[in-house]
């Protein structure tokens, strides 16, 4: 079990035995069938039908259901988990007397019985004391033994009631990360393509509103294709991986990392932070000089002698421009005259960083290159929350049935705003 929770090809369930709970679900699974389904979706149901199972002789005390089946349970938790996260915004403790009238309403609406004679109370204490999946908190209250569990179900119903295209507005709510990722394992092949071009044409919609914003991403893609002449890899979606990099750099300066390159066998939009690590050439080291120069003059703490350094390595690296080369020599000369007229270098720093910070942005424009000088703080926010909507549209993709031409045309539409095209009929 263990070797096989380690191995590549089940990279994609091994989070989740990172919870007891959950651990123990993976157990049930893997004592039953001898192996594991490699999505966490496929986990869920697996194990959770056989939790269920164990419910076939509980009475219902109804005439016409005389024993509590499986799918009976199935689907009440399914309708209590949804009601509770969709309707009530991802609520967790639930008011017994509300998950008795769900209960209640499930045989009225699906099996026809008069709803005032359904015993809710005793159905639920009967699920509760048959698997664990719900546990009372007191007299009054109950909920899921773990959250994933009510995530499971919720995208379960999403899936099952056909709504799973509900998830596109609460992309940027965290969380509802887990139910989407969970959904796009779930949703059928057929309709997968069709799920992640809604996901993606809803996620830049936010962006394109914004003329800023879209000016922003337009800027980002013609120095990203201008520099991949430039770096050395015959990776595939090399773009996109290059667009992370300078859309990391333009909101801020993410320190030393270590380059994760050589780990990522297939395409995976890296975290942010990580960004600027995944790929490396001669033009994106230059750049990296103007953008951590820029990065310094914002930061209160005085770094002089490392703003010096980064001007005299930026200004090496355009040696072959002698236009820009004179630019930075006539910089370097001001800053030594304006600190001799200061008392300290700290002085200078506080009175003249930002009016340098305005220099070196006009100056980063002229280059081509992305940056935020101009925008507000919200706008550079939605900046941020638009990589990270997109970082969990490539975690989704890499979790999906789509095939490897459609995961490829995904990924390098990434951190671009453009239209996916629909999928080709069947057999053209």
């Amino acid at each position: 079990m263990l070797e096989k929770l380690r191995s590549w090809e089940y990279r994609g369930i091994r989070e989740l035995a990172r919870r007891p709970v959950l651990l123990k679900l993976l157990c049930i699974v893997f004592e039953v069938e001898g192996d594991f389904p490699t999505r966490r979706g496929a986990v869920f149901e697996s194990g959770i039908s056989k939790l269920t199972r164990t419910t076939a002789d509980l009475d219902t005390y109804i005439a016409s259901i005389p024993k509590l089946k499986d799918h009976h349970i199935y689907h009440i938790l399914c309708r209590v988990a949804s009601y509770f996260f969709i309707n009530l915004k991802a609520q967790i403790l639930f008011a017994t007397r509300d998950v008795e009238r769900i209960i209640q309403d499930y045989f009225s609406e699906v099996h026809g019985i008069n709803r005032d004679s359904v015993p809710g109370d005793i159905i639920l204490r009967g699920i509760e004391q048959s698997n664990g999946l719900l546990v009372r908190w007191s007299q009054d209250f109950c909920a899921f033994s773990h959250l994933t569990y009510q995530e499971f179900f919720t995208a379960d119903y999403l899936v099952n009631t056909s709504a799973y295209t509900d998830v596109y507005d609460h992309l940027y709510d965290s969380r509802w990360h887990f139910v989407t990722g969970l959904v796009a394992e779930l949703i059928p092949p057929e309709v997968s393509w069709d799920f992640f071009s809604g996901f993606k044409q809803t996620i830049d919609a936010q962006i394109s509103r914004d003329v800023k914003l879209r000016e922003f991403l337009e800027n980002l893609n013609r120095i990203a294709t201008f520099s991949a002449y430039s770096v050395n890899s015959d990776r595939s979606n090399l773009q996109t991986y290059i667009r992370a990099w300078y859309f990391a750099y333009a909101l801020q300066d993410t320190g030393q990392v270590t380059n994760l390159g050589s780990l990522y066998t297939y395409f995976d939009l890296p975290d942010f932070e990580f960004a600027t690590s995944m790929i490396t050439g001669q033009v994106l080291e230059g750049h990296e000089h103007l953008y951590k120069a820029y990065h310094c003059l914002l930061k209160k703490e005085p770094a002089m002698q490392k703003l010096i350094s980064l001007f005299k390595k930026l200004k090496a690296f355009l040696i072959n421009n002698p236009q820009r080369t004179e630019v930075l020599e006539g910089w370097l000369v001001q800053i030594k005259k304006e600190q001799a007229e200061l008392v300290t270098a700290d002085e200078w720093w506080k009175q003249k960083r930002m009016t340098w910070a305005k220099r070196v942005a006009i100056f980063m424009q002229v280059m081509g290159l992305p940056n935020v000088f101009e925008l507000t703080r919200e706008q550079a926010q939605q900046l941020r929350d638009y990589y990270d909507v997109t970082k969990l549209l490539s975690t989704c993709m890499n979790r999906s049935h789509l095939d490897e031409q459609q995961r490829q045309q995904l990924a390098n539409s990434m951190l671009l705003l453009t239209t996916l095209p629909p999928q080709d009929p069947v057999g053209f």
